[in-house]
C-alpha cells in the first residue's frame, strides 16, 4: 500500500468528512486520487469525495482538463473545475508588469520588478491554485474537509527544507491572532503519497492503460505549465515539440522580450526556440538582452541603503542620494522608452516626504524612529552610463 496517513486523518475519514482531492492531470495526481478513492472506500467512507482542478489558462498543457476528467469519470467522483476571477497565469503575469511598470513611473518602488513568478515567489501556485481551491472550499464546506495534495518528499532538493520534509498531515487550528485559517477549523491537509519515489510513479503510469500526459510523451519530467518557471532546459525544449504549446510560447516570450527580464534567472525562455519567434520578435531579441545589461548595471549603482525593504520608505534620501536616484531613474528611462514622473532631486525628495505622510501612523511613527539613526554618508553623484546599445535601440 502506498498511502502514508495519521490519526486525525482517519479520525476524518470515519466521520465521513468530505474528501478534496487537488489534481492538474499529472503523474502525482492522478496516483493520489487513485489511492486516496481506494483508501477511503476501503475505510468505508461515506462522505463526499471530489476532485478538485484550479485551471490556469493557456499556460497549461493542452490535454490538462481532459486527464481530469477521465480521471474522475474512471473513479466514479465527481470534479470540480475553479479558476482565478482576473484570469489565468499569463494574465497574471502581464497584470503584474502593467503594474510594476506604473508603480516605478510614479517611484512606488526603486527598481524595476520583473513580471515573472520565481521560485522564492511562486504566486503561480499560491494565488492561482491554493488560494483559488481554498475559497472554493470554505464557500462549500463549513465542517472540517480532508484536502487531499500530490505532494512527495522525493521531489524535494533537501532532505532537510521543502518538500524533503513535508508533513504527511497539517491540521488547521484557529491562529494565535484569532484569525481563521484557510480551511475549516479541524481540516487536514493531507500528504497521501508522501514517501512514494519518482521511480514508482512513473512505473505505474507506464504500466496503466491510461492515456500517458502529453508532457511525459514529449519528454518532460514534470506536468506544471508547459513552461514553467523552475522547468529545466529539457522540460522546456520538450514543451516546444508540442504545436499546442507554439501559441503560449510567442505570448511568454513577447512578455520577456517586451520587459527585458529573462523567464528565469538565467535563461531566457526565447532562446530555446527560437524558430517559433516571430520575425518581429527575432529581431527584437538581442535588442532586449543589451537593455536588460545596461538596466542591470546602472540600478546596480543604487546602495543597498536605499533599495527596497520593509516599511519602504523608511527615511528621506539625502540630496547626493537624490542625485543619484534621479539619474538612475533618467537613464532608465531611457533605456526602457517609458515617461517617468520624479526625475529631478527636489521632485524625488517631495515624493518621499509624501509616501511617508501616507504611511500609516504606527508606521510613520516607526520611520521617525529611523531618522534618529546616524545618516547615511553621502553620496558623490555618479557620472552618466552610456550603455553599448544597437543603433536601433537608441532614442
Amino acid at each position: 500500500m502506498m498511502i502514508s496517513t495519521t490519526p486525525e486523518v482517519d479520525t476524518l475519514l470515519e466521520i465521513g468528512a468530505p474528501l478534496i482531492i487537488c489534481v492538474s492531470g499529472g503523474k502525482d495526481s492522478r496516483l493520489v486520487a487513485e489511492e486516496t478513492v481506494s483508501y477511503a472506500r476501503r475505510n468505508n467512507h461515506s462522505g463526499r469525495i471530489i476532485l478538485i482542478y484550479s485551471d490556469l489558462g493557456e499556460v497549461v498543457w493542452a490535454d490538462a482538463t481532459a486527464q481530469c476528467q477521465r480521471l474522475a469519470q474512471r473513479l466514479h467522483v465527481e470534479l470540480q473545475i475553479v479558476r482565478r476571477n482576473a484570469g489565468g497565469l499569463m494574465e497574471r503575469w502581464s497584470k503584474r508588469w502593467a503594474n510594476n511598470v506604473d508603480r516605478y513611473i510614479n517611484l512606488s518602488c526603486v527598481k524595476l520588478i520583473l513580471p515573472w513568478s520565481t521560485p522564492q515567489l511562486r504566486f503561480c501556485t499560491s494565488e492561482l491554485k491554493t488560494q483559488v481551491i481554498q475559497r472554493w472550499i470554505r464557500k462549500t464546506f463549513n465542517e472540517p474537509v480532508i484536502c487531499v495534495l500530490g505532494i512527495r518528499r522525493d521531489e524535494g532538493n533537501s532532505t532537510k527544507t521543502g518538500r524533503g520534509i513535508a508533513p504527511v498531515s497539517k491540521l488547521y487550528t484557529r491562529k494565535p491572532d484569532g484569525k481563521k485559517p484557510p480551511l475549516p477549523i479541524g481540516s487536514v491537509d493531507w500528504n497521501a503519497i508522501v514517501d512514494v519515489k519518482t521511480t514508482e510513479v512513473v512505473q505505474i503510469m507506464r504500466a496503466s492503460s491510461e492515456p500517458i500526459p502529453r508532457s511525459y510523451l514529449y519528454g518532460a519530467t514534470r506536468y506544471s505549465c508547459s513552461f514553467c518557471i523552475m522547468a529545466t532546459k529539457a522540460d522546456l525544449l520538450a514543451a516546444t515539440s508540442d504545436h499546442h504549446n507554439h501559441d503560449i510560447y510567442r505570448q511568454q516570450c513577447e512578455l520577456e522580450i517586451g520587459s527585458t527580464f529573462s523567464f528565469q534567472s538565467n535563461l531566457w525562455l526565447s532562446d530555446i526556440a527560437p524558430h517559433l519567434l516571430t520575425p518581429d520578435q527575432q529581431a527584437r531579441l538581442p535588442i532586449s538582452k543589451e537593455k536588460a545589461k545596461a538596466r542591470t548595471t546602472i540600478e546596480a549603482t543604487i546602495p543597498p541603503h536605499l533599495l527596497y525593504e520593509k516599511g519602504w520608505p523608511n527615511f528621506v534620501p539625502t540630496l547626493d542620494e537624490a542625485n543619484l536616484l534621479a539619474d538612475v531613474r533618467q537613464q532608465i528611462a531611457t533605456i526602457m522608452t517609458i515617461d517617468l514622473n520624479y526625475t529631478t532631486p527636489g521632485s524625488i525628495l517631495d515624493r518621499y516626504e509624501e509616501l511617508i505622510r501616507k504611511k500609516p501612523k504606527q508606521s510613520r511613527k516607526q520611520t521617525e524612529t529611523s531618522r534618529t539613526k546616524p545618516p547615511h554618508p553621502s553620496i558623490p553623484t555618479v557620472p552618466s552610463f552610456q550603455p553599448q546599445i544597437p543603433v536601433l535601440f537608441q532614442i
